[in-house]
């Protein structure tokens, strides 16, 4: 019995010290492996749709409402930056098209803590509106490195924690206070980010020195975002100035978290349509989730007209007298 208990011991550990497991290595070492999942989960389109959708029912107080906002995370390859950057741009408004957030986030392992950290990066004065849709043409961000942007106080800078099979990040207010662009005196900004596969729960709160709130929810309550599903669409409208009576539109993209697009027919007058999509998650143990797909008239002409299928559903379709809009997922 003696020399089984020895042998299993040394075998323990052999197995712990295995060249390139994950017992061997340093937390540094494990800290740059999430830094490069951490960049890789948040790549992505997420927005808060579905919370704006229902808080007007009743269930949270007027003054706990969140506006729509739509956040686009792209990973880019910025050597200057480090090995793992994200672009990001932000919108707001209904729909979110007004745009209020461009950013560069490099994210680091931190060899002392084992943790990630996430450095913010914002551009300088008019180059901002030059990068707007950096996530669909990276190439609008060559030449820009850490030298040529404004960098965000270190204090300030996003640290992060594995937390199950996502991330937990965190800006202490304690420490970080600065003048951020559209403040005339320092504030303190405290954030806490619940990242997962599916979705983004931000809880942000800025503050000046004498504790009132400058920015963000008034009753604490987090913002919640789902990572939209990326859809291809075509549609078919009509148009009888066309021989064949229709005009096909190809390759329109969509995501599912209140994604939408418009099309305009060429013939005199134009018809133009709105084409969106929602995935709608029920908040209730007896209510059903469903993937929705709706058509309109801009101007009228056609009234709102749907489909509905599962949440994962890989197409959906919608029919309507003068157009047809079709819409798979991307694999």
């Amino acid at each position: 019995m003696k020399t089984s208990i020895a042998v299993l011991l040394v075998a323990s550990l052999a197995v712990k010290a295995l060249p390139g497991s994950t017992l061997a290595q340093s937390p540094a070492a494990l800290a740059e492996g999430d830094a490069a999942r951490l960049a890789s989960m948040w790549d992505g389109h997420y927005d808060n749709a579905n919370l704006v959708s229902l808080q007007d029912r009743g269930a949270v107080p007027e003054k706990g409402w969140e506006v729509r906002r739509l956040k686009i995370f792209k990973r880019v390859d910025l050597p200057a930056f480090g090995k793992h950057v994200t672009y990001v741009e932000q919108y707001q408004g209904e729909p979110p098209t007004s745009l209020f957030r461009q950013r560069i986030y490099a994210h680091r392992a931190d060899a002392a803590t084992g943790e990630i950290v996430t450095d913010i990066y914002s551009f300088r004065g008019d180059e901002a509106e030059i990068v707007v849709g950096a996530d669909n043409d990276p190439s609008k961000l060559a030449g820009f490195t850490p030298a040529t942007m404004d960098k965000i106080p270190d204090a300030c800078a996003i640290r992060w924690q594995v937390h199950g099979d996502g991330f937990v990040g965190v800006q202490d207010p304690a420490q970080c206070r600065y003048t951020p662009v559209g403040f005339t005196e320092p504030v303190r900004v405290g954030d806490r980010i619940v990242l997962t596969p599916t979705m983004m729960t931000t809880t942000t709160r800025i503050t000046r020195d004498d504790g009132a709130l400058a920015s963000g929810n008034e009753l604490g309550l987090p913002d919640q975002s789902f990572k939209g599903r990326t859809f291809t669409c075509f549609v078919i409208a009509g148009n009888p100035a066309i021989e064949r009576g229709y005009e096909r539109f190809d390759n329109l993209f969509i995501h599912d978290q209140g994604g939408e697009f418009n099309v305009t027919t060429t013939h005199t007058p134009p018809k133009e349509f709105r084409v969106w999509m929602l995935n709608l998650f029920s908040r209730s143990a007896t209510g059903r989730s469903t993937l929705m797909l709706f058509v309109e008239g801009v101007n009228g002409g056609l009234e709102r007209t749907g489909a509905f299928a599962a949440t994962d559903a890989p197409r959906i379709a919608v029919s309507a007298p003068g157009i047809e809009a079709n819409c798979t997922a991307a694999k």
